[in-house]
C-alpha cells in the first residue's frame, strides 16, 4: 500500500509569530480511506512538559478546513507492506522530545525536523528530498509570520 507523509503548519496562537506556529506531520494512505494519523507533540500550558500526541484522524480534509491551516509540505510517497500499516508512523513516534518544559528555543517545530532526520536515518527520504522539505519548512513558518 502507499502512505503519504505530510508536514501541516497553523497559524500561531494567540498571535501568529513563527514560534507560535504548530506544526504535525500527517501520515494517510490513498489506498485505504481509513488510514489517517497525526504525529505531533503539544503541552498544556507554557512551563509545562511536551507530550507526544498520536491521533488517528477523522480525515485529512478537516485539517485544511481549520481557519488556521496555513500549508501542507508534502514529504514523501512510500510504499508500505500492507499487513504492517504503521510501521512508519510507528518510526515516527520513536523521535524524541528533546526540548524540556523550560526550554522557550524548542518547540513542536523542532520536533517536526527531528522527525524528518529520524525518516532519513530510517531510509524513508533520502538526503536531497530532506534537504528540500526541510527549506521548504523553514520558509513556511516565517513567510507571513508577524514580528
Amino acid at each position: 500500500m502507499s502512505q503519504d507523509i505530510w508536514i501541516y503548519l497553523f497559524r500561531g496562537h494567540p498571535t501568529d509569530v513563527y514560534f507560535n506556529r504548530h506544526a504535525l506531520i500527517f501520515v494517510d494512505s490513498r489506498e485505504d480511506g481509513t488510514f489517517h494519523h497525526t504525529c505531533h507533540i503539544q503541552r498544556d500550558a507554557a512551563k509545562t512538559p511536551w507530550q507526544h500526541r498520536y491521533d488517528l484522524a477523522a480525515d485529512g480534509e478537516t485539517f485544511l478546513l481549520d481557519v488556521r491551516f496555513l500549508c501542507a509540505i508534502h514529504v514523501a510517497t512510500l510504499r508500505v507492506d500492507a499487513k504492517t500499516p504503521m510501521v512508519v508512523v510507528d518510526r515516527i513516534r520513536q523521535t524524541p522530545i528533546l526540548g524540556d518544559a523550560d526550554a522557550s528555543d524548542w518547540n513542536c517545530q523542532d520536533w517536526v525536523a527531528d522527525s524528518l532526520k529520524t525518516l532519513l536515518k530510517a531510509g524513508y527520504v533520502d538526503r536531497a528530498t530532506h534537504d528540500g522539505v526541510f527549506e521548504a519548512f523553514m520558509d513556511a513558518i516565517l513567510d507571513g509570520a508577524l514580528g
